[in-house]
């Protein structure tokens, strides 16, 4: 089959995508890889499909062919990054974000991502609870944080708990953590 082939199998695969039929598109994917292997944008467009149906080891094995193919590619990136975050890897996304944005470095798409795996790489470090003593010049009390999430902690304070969502930006130094009294507290 012709590499013409594989681009009429592309383009019936994105309409499928629109329409969610992932399993529909992934099949016209794999048909376009089979007309032209060395096409990364069929790779992408396959790690997308197997993105938004769930299959994360499939999505990973054609985002790193897509790399592979394609290296200057900053979307090969976007999508190595999308498939690591879904196998909650985030120290590889990072790495990928970071690899990605020396081909483009004002990809939107990468930075955010970046930005998540910062945060969450964070969050794993802090994530359960710590006590400490608030200085007597501020009050001088107890207090207790559960970090439970990446956006949740509860916070106990006199022996009252309260929820609060929480920020974090991690591109700051020091990193900065925000929390936001939830419930009325």
């Amino acid at each position: 089959m012709a590499s013409e082939d594989g681009i009429t199998f592309k383009e019936e695969g994105n309409k499928l995508m629109t329409k969610k039929d992932w399993d529909g598109a992934i099949n016209c994917y794999t048909k376009a890889i089979e007309c032209d292997p060395k096409n990364h944008i069929f790779y992408s467009n396959r790690c997308a499909a197997f993105i938004r149906k769930g299959e994360k080891e499939k999505a990973l094995t054609d985002a790193e062919k897509c790399v592979e193919l394609a290296p200057e590619w900053p979307k090969s990136y976007v999508r190595l990054a999308h498939a690591l975050k879904g196998l909650g890897r985030y120290d590889g996304v990072a790495e990928a974000c970071s690899k990605g944005l020396v081909h483009d470095k004002d990809n939107i798409g990468l930075q955010t991502q970046l930005m998540d795996a910062k945060n969450h790489l964070f969050f794993a470090q802090i994530e359960g609870k710590w006590h400490g003593s608030v200085p007597m010049e501020l009050g001088g009390y107890n207090q207790e944080l559960n970090f439970v999430s990446i956006d949740k902690v509860f916070v106990k304070v006199f022996d009252k708990e309260v929820e609060t969502k929480m920020r974090i930006d991690a591109s700051r130094d020091p990193i900065h953590m925000d929390l936001f009294v939830l419930n009325g507290g």
